[in-house]
């Protein structure tokens, strides 16, 4: 499997499951994962588990923007009314919100079977990186 291919999977996975981190100059969808999981060494096993893991997440995320794009149709009925129902509007709000969690909580769970495939080096390596990755989203969220 070719390295590109890993780090494109896991950085959309995790950026799906809101567990990456933000890369210095970088907006919200710049992440560094991908980088720190690809100086992992990964073996093939490994990579094949990742990018399984990534269909799965955006099977599921997949599910979760289908719900969203119905809801739009809710929507778009309350806010033709003269005065919209803001409990409604806050119940479909709280809904969306719902499913986001529960598809934040699936990437989790994905992403810890694949780090169970990590050896004991891998993983102190990604929380090395990982450390120096927060350091470096400290510095720059202190402007």
């Amino acid at each position: 499997m070719k390295k590109p291919l890993i780090i494109a999977t896991l950085i959309a996975c995790l950026a799906v499951s809101g567990a990456a981190i933000a890369r210095p100059h970088g907006g919200p969808g710049m992440f560094m994962l991908g980088r720190i999981l690809h100086d992992l060494n990964l073996t093939d096993a490994q990579e094949d588990a990742a990018v399984q893991m990534r269909k799965d997440i955006m099977k599921h995320g997949k599910e979760l923007r289908r719900a969203s794009v119905e809801s739009m149709d809710e929507v778009a009925t309350e806010l033709k009314k003269p005065k919209p129902d803001a409990a409604r509007l806050h119940s479909i709000a709280d809904q969306r919100l719902e499913d986001v969690k529960k598809v934040v909580h699936y990437g989790i769970d994905r992403f810890l079977s694949f780090h169970a495939t990590l050896t004991n080096e891998q993983r102190a390596e990604l929380g090395k990186e990982m450390e120096k990755g927060q350091r470096h989203a400290k510095m720059w969220a202190d402007d």
